[in-house]
């Protein structure tokens, strides 16, 4: 805040994105389909940890047995519960972070660990974007290439602003 008690807001400087980094696979987005938990999972990590149809079937078992819906289906928008059973059976976990700001600034802070963080596309879009704090990268599904852990990169990929951050741990 200035001295009239008003917001003084800074400018973004945009980073240079990384076209391809060796030995890393990148995961593009899946047209029409909300896979973007998914990709960015196996973006975070570099390469396939879980595969889309095991993640697809997990949703169908667990809707199944709890009578609903909201586990996510073959078009996508799968739960945080379904990341959970598919990552459990590659020997991970996904918990959620508490007790942390979640902005666009604190995020791009991250100094370690594998992250896929929640937020907004649009007004009304939820979109997972995954932050690898280990190499300092932001990966997001839609975005050709890599960009280096930044303000900028984050608001490129959410421009509405981060909902909640997910962690990758081992088990």
């Amino acid at each position: 805040m200035n001295k009239h008690g008003r917001y003084v807001l800074k400018k973004f400087v945009s980073v240079k994105k990384m076209k391809q980094i060796k030995g890393r696979k990148k995961f593009a987005r899946v047209a029409q389909r909300a896979y973007c938990m998914v990709t960015s999972i196996n973006n975070v990590f570099g390469k396939e940890v879980i595969k889309l149809d095991e993640v697809i079937q997990a949703a169908k078992d667990l809707n199944k047995k709890n009578k609903s819906t909201a586990f996510g289906n073959e078009a996508g928008y799968f739960h945080y519960t379904t990341m959970k059973v598919c990552l459990n059976r590659v020997g991970f976990d996904i918990l959620k972070c508490k007790g942390i700001v979640h902005t666009h600034t604190t995020m791009s802070k991250i100094k370690e660990g594998k992250y896929i963080v929640l937020g907004y596309s649009d007004e009304s879009n939820v979109h997972a974007i995954a932050i690898d704090g280990d190499n300092s990268l932001c990966i997001c599904d839609t975005e050709s290439g890599y960009y280096p852990l930044s303000e900028y990169a984050i608001i490129k990929s959410l421009p509405y602003g981060v909902l909640t951050t997910f962690k990758i741990v081992l088990k």
